[in-house]
């Protein structure tokens, strides 16, 4: 029955995505439809330029930008993880002293990291959010390092160790900067964070409705089975927890019966006295009225079974389905690698170092020449390949990084897929938003700049003919007149 409700909403996701323009499309048209999805979160990065004016960040940069140095940090990461996983409760004293000095070793190995990256990068350092995640890290070791130093209860201290502890651990994330392979469901796990949101909203609002109604249905029945002094409908706050654990399956039915049963000695009429208010808390003894209501009678069914389908079924199945389309949409094109992508980024930044999203249309030849296979061409010389003759060209002559990006794989998923390639519709979203990127300020296309570059040229290359036979012209006829005279 559960996997009825998750192959419902699953399939209920599959169809909004048809909606928006994936439904009647051929499998090469979803292969470049997903590369150009991917080819669209492009982004350029602010070239790194090697410092010359301080010998010392001249050193700390060549250091950081060595092909061993990620290698070396993740080595380490994994070596301090091993250390922190080799601890259990209730080591002795001479262990632990250990293990605090090996991870010791491991903060200090992590500050110096930073301190180099920030002398090497200065600014540009916390651009990333990598760095900035980094950062924060050794912040979090430099206070608790601090904390420790100057705080001698014991109590504090064990908290502030566990802390430090959870913030060694966080380093682990790191990992995923340099195996790419995760990227993928971490970029999932964050990009479904606005529509688990939406979907949280939907649930509080339900669990508030179904708590509040059963607070005025059953906030007098008294307490019996598996309804206790956690489980129960009196308080808003008890309510809510209650409800959030019958909607995990906790027991939901045992609560049930145990509101539906007959008490003993019950009173049917239960009246709310203010000179002796009801027992709900702890606080309220002596002087209060014990709550001692009857059964709630056969609308517990309803309440509950209710609540199960619309909330544990239909619901939260909804969060997988949120899940799943988030994953799908952040998955990697098919005919471009991640590597390939990066690559480009990096030659871009050589083009436009300030990351300004553009660089002058004539420059194209060279990035081509200098991106290699498979975006880039070799041995082309000045000319143009014809499919990136439609790259939009602003007032400024100038292209920018999606548009030429976007080109380039249309380029490279045509000669893989040849006759199957099929063009996206101008009403697909994909294309709107690249036309709405490159269209708003767009003067002309690098065919149309080249084809009138080309077009002055042969006029200038017409004119100084001209110029040149009229000159020979000129002394041909002064040269005559002289052997007249």
């Amino acid at each position: 029955m559960v996997e009825l409700f998750v192959g419902v909403i699953i399939e209920y996701f599959a169809k909004i995505r048809d909606t928006k323009g994936q439904g009647l499309m051929t499998d090469a048209q979803r292969q470049w439809a997903s590369t150009q999805a991917f080819v669209m979160k492009i982004r350029p990065e602010k070239l790194a330029r090697r410092p010359t004016s301080c010998k010392l960040r001249t050193v700390c940069f060549d250091i950081v930008n060595n092909l061993w140095f990620d290698r070396v940090v993740v080595a380490i990461i994994a070596a301090n993880s091993v250390s922190i996983a080799s601890t259990t409760f209730g080591e002795n004293d001479s262990k632990i002293k250990v293990v605090g000095i090996i991870n010791g070793i491991f903060s200090s190995i992590f500050i110096g990291e930073a301190i180099l990256k920030i002398m090497s990068f200065g600014v540009l350092y916390f651009r990333s959010g990598w760095n900035r995640f980094d950062f924060a890290i050794v912040c979090g070791l430099v206070v608790g390092f601090v904390l420790n130093q100057f705080i001698t209860d014991h109590l504090l201290l064990s908290s502030i160790s566990s802390i430090l502890g959870f913030i060694r651990i966080g380093r682990l994330f790191r990992l995923v900067r340099f195996i790419k392979p995760l990227r993928t469901p971490i970029n999932a796990i964050v990009h479904v964070i606005p529509g688990m949101t939406n979907i949280g909203a939907l649930v509080v609002l339900l669990f508030f409705v179904y708590a509040v109604c059963g607070m005025q249905l059953y906030g007098t029945v008294a307490i019996q089975g598996d309804m206790n002094e956690q489980a129960n409908f009196r308080t808003i706050a008890n309510a809510m927890t209650s409800l959030f654990r019958f909607s995990t399956g906790e027991n939901w039915n045992g609560f049930m019966w145990s509101l539906f049963e007959e008490r003993e000695d019950c009173e049917t009429d239960l009246r709310y006295d203010e000179k002796s208010p009801w027992c709900v808390q702890d606080r309220d003894y002596p002087d209060c009225t014990e709550i001692n209501g009857c059964s709630a009678g056969v609308s517990v069914f309803f309440y509950f079974y209710t609540f199960t389908l619309i909330v544990s079924y239909v619901i939260l199945n909804m969060f997988v389905g949120v899940v799943l389309e988030s994953f799908q949409s952040c998955q990697e094109g098919d005919i471009l690698q991640p590597a390939d992508l990066d690559h480009f980024v990096k030659i871009w930044a050589k083009f436009d170092p300030d990351a300004t999203w553009y660089i002058p249309a004539s420059d194209m030849t060279h990035l081509l020449n200098k991106l290699g296979p498979p975006l880039g061409v070799t041995h082309q010389g000045h000319k143009i390949d014809p499919c990136l003759n439609g790259i939009s060209v602003n007032v400024k002559k100038q292209v920018h990084i999606v548009d030429v990006a976007a080109r380039l794989a249309k380029r490279l998923a045509i000669e893989k897929q040849g006759d199957e390639f099929g063009e996206l519709s101008d009403s697909h979203p994909l294309q709107q938003n690249l036309d709405k990127l490159t269209k708003d300020d767009k003067a002309m296309t690098l065919g149309e700049m080249y084809n009138n570059q080309l077009s002055v040229l042969i006029r200038l290359a017409h004119k100084w003919k001209r110029v040149v036979k009229e000159r020979r012209q000129k002394q041909s006829n002064d040269e005559g007149c002289s052997r007249v005279t």
